[in-house]
This record gives C-alpha cells, sequence and structure tokens, in this order.
C-alpha cells in the first residue's frame, strides 16, 4: 500500500488532517481502491492526479474512496472526471466510493452527480 501526506505549505507536514492529503493504494479483489483523506484543493490535487494518471492502464477496475475527504473544490471534481474519462476510453470501469457530504454537495451543485457510478464499499466493483 502507497501512503502519501502533503503538507499545504513547504514546511513540515500539519498536525491538523485538514491542511493535507492523505492518499493510499490498495487491491480489494479486481479492484485498484484510491482512499483519499484532507483537503482536495488547488494545493493538493496535483498529487491525486498523479496517482491516477495512468492507474487505468494497470487496473481492472478503479474505485476512488473519498468518504474521509473534508473540503473538495472544483479543480478536485475535474481531477474526478479526467480520471473517469480516461478509464472509460480504457474500457475501465470507475467508481467514486462513499463521497462525504461535502464531495456529495459540490457533485450536486456542478450539476454531474450521476457522471460517476458511487458505491458505499471500496469492494463493490464499479461499473456492476
Amino acid at each position: 500500500m502507497t501512503v502519501l501526506a502533503i503538507p499545504l505549505e513547504n514546511t513540515a507536514p500539519a498536525a491538523d488532517p485538514a491542511q493535507r492529503l492523505e492518499l493510499s493504494v490498495r487491491t480489494s479483489g479486481s479492484v485498484t481502491v484510491v482512499s483519499v483523506a484532507g483537503r482536495l484543493d488547488w494545493a493538493t490535487c496535483p498529487a491525486l492526479a498523479a496517482e491516477l494518471e495512468t492507474l487505468h492502464e494497470r487496473a481492472a477496475a478503479v474505485a476512488v474512496d473519498l468518504r474521509d475527504v473534508l473540503e473538495c473544490d472544483a479543480l478536485g471534481v475535474s481531477v474526478l472526471v479526467a480520471a473517469h474519462a480516461a478509464c472509460a476510453v480504457a474500457a475501465v470501469p470507475f467508481a467514486v466510493v462513499a463521497p462525504s457530504a461535502p464531495v456529495r454537495r459540490l457533485l450536486h451543485r456542478i450539476g454531474i452527480e450521476t457522471l460517476f457510478t458511487v458505491t458505499e464499499r471500496a469492494a463493490d466493483r464499479p461499473g456492476r
């Protein structure tokens, strides 16, 4: 499993989990799950984008677990949309797992809440 913590500034890691992004990657059955915790915004999105960028090339299915995302902006959503599109081109199922309330509100506000398959458990195979 890969775990990455990104502080918002180029200083020591922030003690407050809301001030950083934590990513972990694991496999659950045939699904590669990327778990995201903390803030998903302009400062932290490049790390998630880098993790998701080529995942569709080596995964049978991709799930992005957003249950621990405390805040998400439009750039965070754009990273998810790009990953979804890359997976669709490669015919790799893609799902968002248990989006937190802030993520759900933003997806609804933008009007794309139905773009993604949404599951409540990472073990649920995306696209089923």
